[in-house]
Formats: structure tokens, sequence, C-alpha cells
């Protein structure tokens, strides 16, 4: 369950929880380790990809080491990380996206929307010019990406209407957002 949770889950599953909650504390944590290890071994390390979640971090890293954040409040960096987890979580959810595109786009496509959604309220948040540069890093072009950033920032403008029982994800839209809003506003104005 742990190397699935890597592979699998959104925001994989940590060690503590594993050892604390689906181990009971049964099973020592280098235990967990070691027989996670012995199992890719045994595969060859021939695993599936990395998430939506790791690879739009990676690219978040990469464009924190290229100043994308240099002239914001550390407010505006969270905010921005949590409106791109949303996006990303909103693509997991359709399933045209997901059959459609691959991981790599999709990660590039929810970081490019939170960029679109940062000017709508900042919009002395001009980051565009940090996107051709990603996107030539990781070995796409922007014809590649607006399509489905196109159908993602779609997906988001009409959430309410695509999916109105998911509670846990207009949970965290309506109020995480919203907090976040807030708190950049507090801090840049």
């Amino acid at each position: 369950m742990f190397i699935a949770s890597k592979y699998e889950e959104i925001i994989p599953f940590s060690l503590q929880k594993i050892y604390e909650k689906i181990g009971h504390e049964k099973i020592s944590m280098n235990q967990l380790k070691q027989t996670e290890a012995e199992i890719l071994n045994t595969l060859g390390f021939n695993v599936s990809f990395p998430t939506l979640d790791i690879l739009s971090n990676l690219m978040i890293k990469y464009l924190d080491s290229q100043d994308f954040f240099s002239n914001y409040s550390p407010q505006s960096k969270d905010f921005f990380k949590s409106l791109n987890s949303y996006m990303f979580k909103l693509a997991t959810l359709d399933y045209e996206l997901m059959s459609t595109y691959n991981y790599k786009i999709l990660a590039v496509s929810s970081v490019f929307v939170s960029i679109q959604v940062m000017q709508q309220f900042f919009p002395n948040f001009n980051q565009f010019q940090f996107v051709l540069p990603l996107l030539d890093l990781i070995g796409l072009n922007y014809d590649q990406i607006i399509q489905p950033s196109t159908k993602l920032l779609t997906l988001a403008k009409s959430y309410d209407k695509s999916f109105s029982n998911l509670k846990n994800l207009k949970k965290y839209n309506l109020e995480d957002i919203n907090k976040k809003t807030a708190q950049c506003f507090n801090k840049n104005t």
C-alpha cells in the first residue's frame, strides 16, 4: 500500500501514517522501508511514473529557483501552491483530461492555469516569461498546453455544475482558497 500510494495517490501517504494508521504500529518503520526496498528490487524498480503532485511541485521548485516568487510575499507563494494543487486535483476528476493527456502535460497545464488565475487576483503578477523556459526544459511547446489548459480553466470555472456532489473539493476550494486569498491581500496591500 505504501508503494501504491506513492504512485497512485495525488498526495501519497507518509511513512508515519502507514506505520500508525494502517499498520497500527505493529510493523516497524524500518521493516516497512525494508519491505518496500525488497518489492522494488524484485520489480527491478519498474514502476509507474510520478504523480501530478510530484511533477507540479518539481515545476514549482524550478520556477522558485528562477526567482518566480522573488517579488511576492511568502503568502503569495503558498496561495500559488494551493491554487496549483486545486487545479491538478480537478484534472484528476475529469475523465477526458486524464485519458487524453499525459501527466507531464497536465502538470504544466495546472501551473499555467494557476499563473492565469494569480494574475486575476494580482494584476502585477506577470510571470508568463517563466512559462516558455519551463516548457523548453521539459520538452513541450506552448501549443501542446493550450487545449488542456483551456479545458482545465473551464472545469475550474464550472466546478459547481460539474462536481456538485464532491463536498471535500468544494470545501477545499471555498475555504482554503478564500483564506489564502485574504492572507495575500492583507500582506500585499
